[in-house]
Parts: C-alpha cells; sequence; structure tokens
C-alpha cells in the first residue's frame, strides 16, 4: 500500500471541511487517515472525524456506511463512544439493501 501523500488527498479533506452536513467526506478522510497513519495523532484525527461523519447522519453511498462501521469498530477498542457509536451503525447497517450504491435501509421486518 503507498502511504505517501499524493495531490488528491487535499480533496477528500475539502469534502469533509467543506460539506459539513454530509457523512461521506468526513469518513473517506477518517479512512485516509487511518490508511495512512504514521502516529497516533493520525489515529485520533481518524477518530473525530468518525465521529463526525455519525452525527451527520447517514452516508449516501453503501460503502460508506461499511468503513463508518469499520472504523468505529477498530477505534472502539481504545474509545468508548466509538464503540456506542459502532453498536449503533451496526443496527442499521443490518437494514441496508446489500447491493446498492446509494444508502437504501428497508423497513418493517427483516
Amino acid at each position: 500500500m503507498d502511504t505517501q501523500r499524493q495531490r488528491w488527498h487535499g480533496w477528500i479533506e475539502n469534502l469533509m471541511e467543506r460539506y459539513e452536513h454530509l457523512p461521506d467526506g468526513a469518513i473517506q478522510y477518517a479512512t485516509m487517515r487511518l490508511r495512512l497513519r504514521s502516529s497516533s495523532s493520525d489515529i485520533d484525527r481518524a477518530a473525530d472525524a468518525f465521529k463526525s461523519a455519525y452525527r451527520r447522519g447517514l452516508p449516501f453511498y453503501g460503502m460508506g456506511m461499511r468503513w463508518l462501521l469499520d472504523g468505529l469498530e477498530r477505534l472502539g477498542e481504545r474509545d468508548e463512544e466509538a464503540k456506542q457509536m459502532a453498536t449503533s451503525v451496526r443496527q442499521v447497517t443490518a437494514r441496508l439493501h446489500p447491493t446498492s450504491a446509494f444508502t437504501i435501509i428497508r423497513l418493517g421486518r427483516i
């Protein structure tokens, strides 16, 4: 895996900062921080971004739900708030339409 900073990484941060009402940019940024981490501060920044994404609401893209859950579960080992958030996201992901690119939630019985 290439862990070097790339020019396009700034676009991911831009998505997170400029579109505060959308969780998708914060999820992408947090995932990037975890993948490129070189210190514990990268993990802290990822945790902050995942928590921010959680507070912003449902991601537009289905993969965002998977990345959000993966990140919160990973961070939940060291962060109780992230662990609680992961529990909530896990309950929602059980209702996601499994093949849709976008977040579609099934209502009623599963």
